[in-house]
């Protein structure tokens, strides 16, 4: 089942006024940095700039963290540290 989290992340750096995420729910299994990225990729952003997020992400984020954020459905639905670290990735990785 896909969720919209992720995929608005990549729309948020397109359009900042949409700002929020877009993953992919897969099971009980951890999201891969590739995962993450790919997820990203599809949401329109380059590969350059899914691969900032993704890094932003993994470096600040613990893995439990970043399978909340991966299975998320809104934003709403995710800790308010992770929409930090969310931010920062969108805010540091927007001129990519």
């Amino acid at each position: 089942m896909r969720t919209p989290v992720l995929r608005r992340l990549a729309v948020g750096l397109a359009a900042p006024a949409a700002l929020a995420l877009g993953l992919a729910a897969c099971g009980a299994s951890d999201a891969s940095r590739s995962d993450v990225q790919d997820e990203l990729e599809e949401g329109g952003l380059s590969a350059a700039q899914a691969e900032c997020v993704t890094d932003g992400l993994f470096d600040d984020l613990d893995q439990s963290q970043i399978n909340e954020l991966y299975e998320a459905d809104n934003e709403d639905d995710v800790s308010d540290e992770i929409n930090e670290a969310t931010d920062t990735a969108i805010t540091e990785c927007a001129s990519e």
